[in-house]
């Protein structure tokens, strides 16, 4: 029983995460960056055609990339409780360094 309290509500509030990760990429992204891409297509005269190969790879992709980037703080959150990661080493790290990391995990060449 000791152990299920243990376990139950960090993958409780990981798969939280998740779900919350992938519902910003898909709810707020993925329409903005549709948007963005019509606006910038439209004077050009392109069409928007795309083959459902780089469709899928682009959106998992994304999903992917949303979802480290959501679950963070389940990683955070431990190695303060452990003390191996101060509030003021946190401050220190720039954010990009997460972006950088994500970037990194998605296959991107983070440079």
């Amino acid at each position: 029983m000791k152990v299920t309290m243990l376990v139950v509500p960090p993958v409780d509030r990981s798969y939280t995460l998740f779900l919350c990760g992938m519902a910003f990429a898909y709810f707020v992204v993925f329409p903005s960056l549709f948007r963005v891409m019509a606006h910038y297509n439209a004077p050009l005269g392109a069409a928007m055609n795309t083959d459902i190969n780089n469709s899928l790879s682009f959106a998992m992709t994304m999903f992917v990339a949303f979802t480290v980037t959501f679950e963070v703080p389940i990683v955070v959150v431990p190695l303060r409780w452990m003390g191996l990661l101060t509030a003021k080493k946190l401050r220190q790290i720039p954010p990009s360094v997460i972006v950088g990391g994500v970037r990194r995990f998605c296959g991107g060449d983070a440079a």
